[in-house]
């Protein structure tokens, strides 16, 4: 019981420390826009550290919500989005052009607000409440 506390304390503080590190330099962005961090494989809301990784879309079961903005044929077919990689190449190439990506620097882009852009940061954000188990 102990050993498992200590284990969820440890990766819980190690979870806290890389996504401050990662995020300490934010760019400031329009509140409900997004920033990603190819770099740190990470998606942030806005100017603020709530960071998600890039990587909980590997095992999330939930991808073909995202697919589906892309008007992938098959939106289950989820070797289209197997990785952190898959992921961030996605969302810099907005589906027709619906939403705009800005260069910020070197690595970071500001994604503006879209239903496709909010859906990857949802699905993510759901990932990780569930592994963490926090509660919103």
């Amino acid at each position: 019981m102990m050993k498992k506390l200590i284990t969820k304390f440890t990766l819980t503080a190690t979870a806290i420390l890389f996504v401050t590190g990662c995020t300490s330099t934010l760019p400031q962005v329009e509140p409900g826009e997004l920033v990603l961090d190819i770099k740190a494989k990470v998606l942030c809301q806005g100017s603020t550290a709530s960071c998600r990784s890039l990587d909980l879309i590997v095992s999330n079961s939930h991808r073909n919500e995202i697919l589906q903005y892309w008007n992938v044929a098959d939106s289950y077919d989820w070797s289209k989005l197997s990785s952190s990689s898959d992921l961030a190449n996605l969302l810099l190439t907005p589906p027709d052009e619906d939403y705009i990506v800005t260069p910020l620097e070197e690595g970071r882009y500001q994604l503006s607000p879209h239903p496709a852009s909010r859906t990857a940061w949802k699905v993510l954000d759901a990932e990780n409440r569930m592994r963490y188990h926090e509660e919103r």
